[in-house]
Order: C-alpha cells, then sequence, then structure tokens
C-alpha cells in the first residue's frame, strides 16, 4: 500500500466501517490512485496510480465494484455526516440540490445504457440533445466554503435511472427521504429543476421544503378557505388533493424575460428562497468538474453492480477532494502560484477545484517519497517524481 499523510488517512478511516478489512485496504488504493491519476481514470488505472501494479491482480480491483459486499448508500450517508458536521453550522437548514446527468457509454452490454436527454451535447439549433449512456439522478449539499465566493455542491448520494423503472422524481425522493431521516434534527430545503418538481415529490418528511421553477404545464389553483372543514367532513368520492400552500415569486430583471420560482417553504424571505434558487447552478458545475477533471465516466466495466457503483465512487472522491482542502490543504500561496504560472489570470482570487486536486495529488505524490524511508530515492525515483509532479498540475 503506498504511504499516505495524516489527513488523507484519518478522513478515509471513517470510511472503514463500510468495508471489509480487506475491502476496505482496496478502496484507500482506488481512492489514492483515482485522485494521483493525471489520465486514464479506468479501473486497472486507478490501480496502476497507486503503484499496485504488479502486487494485486487487477481482478481484485474491478472485483470491488463489481462483486464485493459494500453499500453505496453507506457510504454516501457517511459523507452526509462528513459534510454536515464539518461544512454546515450546528443547527442550520441543509440545502440539497437534486438532479440527474448523463455519462456517454457505448455497447449493447453495458448495463442500464439507453438514449436519454444530454444537456452538455452541443448540436444545431432545433435538434434533439440526445446521447446513449448511464442517467444518474444524484443528490448533493450545497455549501459555503470560506474560500470561496460562491456556493459549492458536494454529491452524496445516488440512484441509477432505467427506463420502465422508477421515474427520476421517484429516486429524487428516495435520495431526499435518506438525507432527511439521517438529519431529522435539520430542516432540509431541496432545490431541484422543472423536470422533478411534480407531484411524484408531493408527499416528503415534514423538514422538508421543495423550491424550484414551476414546469410549464403546471396548474396553480387558490385554496378555498373553507378547504379544511370540507375536507372533514366529506364523506364521498375521493379526496382532495389540490390542498398544499406553496408560494409563487415572479422574478423580472432588466433586460431579461424573467422567471418564476415556486416553493413549499412558507416562512423564508424572498431574498432566501432567490438566493436558495440560485444556488442549484453548483450541481451543474460539480458535474462537470467530476467528470472532465476526476474522471466520473471513465470507466469501461459492463455488469450491473459494477455500473451501479463505478461513477458515483469517482464523484464520492470528487465530493473528498473539496472536504480535504477545506480541512487540511487550503492555502492563499495556492492562488499566488497559479497567478504566477499563468500571468494572465490577473483577476483569479478563489481557488477552483482543479486547484484542490492538484494541491492533494501533490501531497501524495511527496508522501510517497519522504526523506525518512530508508534508503535514499534512485535516480529513476527523482526522475519519476519531477514527472508526477509536473503531471500533477496537467
Amino acid at each position: 500500500m503506498p504511504y499516505l499523510p495524516k489527513s488523507v488517512s484519518q478522513l478515509l478511516e471513517v470510511f472503514r466501517p463500510c468495508f471489509s478489512a480487506r475491502t476496505y485496504t482496496t478502496f484507500v488504493a482506488l481512492v489514492t490512485g483515482l485522485i494521483a491519476a493525471p489520465a486514464r481514470r479506468t479501473v486497472c488505472g486507478m490501480l496502476t496510480a497507486a503503484r499496485m501494479a504488479g502486487v494485486w491482480h487487477h481482478g481484485r480491483a474491478h472485483r470491488f465494484f463489481a462483486t464485493a459486499q459494500w453499500s453505496l448508500d453507506q457510504v454516501g450517508l457517511t459523507m452526509v455526516g462528513l459534510v454536515v458536521g464539518w461544512l454546515t453550522p450546528a443547527g442550520a437548514p441543509l440545502v440539497v440540490a437534486v438532479d440527474d446527468t448523463l455519462f456517454r457509454r457505448a455497447g449493447r452490454k453495458v448495463h442500464g445504457a439507453f438514449w436519454a436527454n444530454d444537456g452538455s451535447r452541443k448540436v444545431a439549433a432545433g435538434q434533439e440533445k440526445l446521447s446513449r449512456g448511464t442517467t444518474f439522478v444524484v443528490a448533493a449539499l450545497v455549501v459555503e466554503l470560506p474560500f470561496l465566493e460562491r456556493p459549492i455542491a458536494l454529491p452524496v448520494l445516488y440512484r441509477l435511472w432505467r427506463p420502465g423503472g422508477p421515474t427520476t422524481p421517484t429516486l429524487a425522493q428516495e435520495l431526499i427521504t435518506l438525507i432527511a431521516g439521517i438529519r431529522p434534527d435539520r430542516r432540509v430545503h431541496v432545490v431541484t429543476d422543472g423536470a422533478s418538481l411534480c407531484r411524484t415529490l408531493r408527499h416528503l418528511p415534514s423538514n422538508v421544503t421543495l423550491t424550484g421553477p414551476p414546469p410549464r404545464h403546471a396548474g396553480l389553483y387558490e385554496l378555498h378557505p373553507d378547504s379544511a372543514q370540507a375536507q372533514q367532513s366529506r364523506r364521498r368520492g375521493r379526496p382532495r388533493v389540490r390542498a398544499q400552500l406553496v408560494r409563487v415569486i415572479a422574478v423580472r430583471e432588466p433586460r431579461t424575460p424573467g422567471f418564476a420560482v415556486v416553493t413549499t417553504d412558507l416562512t423564508s424571505s424572498t431574498a432566501q428562497i432567490i438566493e436558495r434558487h440560485a444556488a442549484r447552478w453548483a450541481i451543474e458545475i460539480a458535474f462537470h468538474d467530476a467528470t472532465h477533471l476526476t474522471g466520473a465516466g471513465e470507466a469501461r466495466n459492463r455488469t450491473r453492480r459494477a455500473v451501479e457503483r463505478t461513477a458515483p465512487f469517482v464523484i464520492l472522491v470528487h465530493t473528498l477532494v473539496v472536504l480535504w482542502y477545506h480541512l487540511a490543504g487550503h492555502s492563499p500561496k495556492v492562488v499566488t502560484e497559479h497567478r504566477r504560472r499563468a500571468r494572465w489570470y490577473t483577476t483569479k482570487t478563489h481557488p477552483s477545484y482543479q486547484d484542490m486536486l492538484i494541491k492533494l495529488r501533490r501531497v501524495l505524490i511527496a508522501a510517497h517519497y519522504r526523506a525518512d524511508l530508508a534508503g535514499d530515492p534512485t535516480l529513476e525515483q527523482i526522475h519519476a517524481i519531477r514527472l508526477a509532479w509536473a503531471d500533477a498540475a496537467a
């Protein structure tokens, strides 16, 4: 196993109860390899970057995703506890963004791969944005960090969507219920898009509110003042279903067509509702960074459990990187060094996710070649660390 700095090993130690002893060792190696790999973030690529190629058979890494006995929900809820404990004020409401994303995959034997809407695909005007791949419904905690000027979304729970199975709003409801159940002491404000804001999410836990743009075909009705009394006195017929109070906020800015937001939160101020709705965009940025920088969707496995676990595993590592950077990695020198290397970034004042990933990658590389290890590094090792250091910023 590669040597890990204390700040990383202590963070990963929290996940030990989620695995058996052998599986936990594999988990640590794959997390380390995924962070250290600047390219080829496949399953074997993780093993190679962890310097375990030739030490372990590659089947051990594949079995971790395909057959090993561990629960993705348990790992995700453990991550929820870490994020809530370290990154949110005590007793403060939780903001949860829910959305779905597609990872492009080819091949008829890939489990869960179907043609679906791909919002990131660039097509000509009037053409449908369709791609073949696996679609995941993701719940992310939206938090504010002291060294950033914008909210950041940290994905924690996942569900694979398949045609003919539960709809994406139903899967979203499962994820919201899990978060609300593990933290009943907190109020949970869920923000989503218009596609998920439907009657499927009407029946949520009592500590959950829902905010998002109303669908184009949404019907809003005035609540009759005697509806509660009429509901109790009704003896025949179907019970009333249009009895939930919501707020509708119309927003209009200069030179823009404006938009509307509907919410079940009846107590927060209008400014808080709009700010919460705007924070939903953070999950789109998280999808972009997890895909292009961390490597989500690059694994080529095809079996059911492997497909259901691998992309969420990579996105969980994305959240781990941000959490580690907040706890042990941030320094104003990160931005200063970046501006020194790229002098055209004259307005850069805050670290990006790429800066966080590079910082952790370099910490792992430096820890592997500690000065107190037995023996001096060979010329080949010195050359290798110089190349690795350069690749870390690639």
